[in-house]
């Protein structure tokens, strides 16, 4: 089995409040420094200002983690992981999880907490999905 995971940040804009993943380019404000940004854009080096206390320095977007939205909004790092299986693999999984019929999709379902008003229509369509994906490597 093999693991691909890509994390996916929020778009830093004015206001957020972010922490630093490296050093400034002044080196003014080190790597793990929370701070907020004052740009309404990044300038013509791709960068944006950072404020902290008493200092600033440039960053660019991807060396921020947008901790909170200028809204309020708290974030939560999203990780988006890609699992490639075999075919072997992905058979005892299946296996494991003791679907076979629809009916057992729609008790998996209920039990991790799907609501029953939902629960066929997203157990027919998990049910189809993975009966085709069985079909593919049978």
């Amino acid at each position: 089995m093999k693991v691909i995971s890509k994390e996916t940040a929020p778009k830093v804009e004015f206001g957020d409040k972010v922490r630093t993943k490296t050093a400034g380019r002044l080196r003014d404000v080190l790597t793990g420094t929370v701070g907020v940004v004052m740009s309404e854009g990044v300038d013509s080096d791709g960068e944006v200002n950072v404020r902290v206390p008493d200092d600033y320095d440039y960053f660019k977007p991807e060396d921020l983690e947008v901790l909170q939205k200028f809204s309020g909004e708290e974030i939560e790092a999203e990780k988006s992981v890609t699992v490639e299986l075999t075919a072997t693999e992905l058979k005892h999984i299946v296996a494991d999880m003791s679907i076979s019929t629809l009916a057992d999709t729609e008790r998996g379902l209920e039990v991790i907490g799907f609501p029953s008003a939902m629960n066929a229509a997203l157990a027919q369509r998990t049910y189809s999905d993975l009966k085709d994906l069985l079909m593919e490597v049978a």
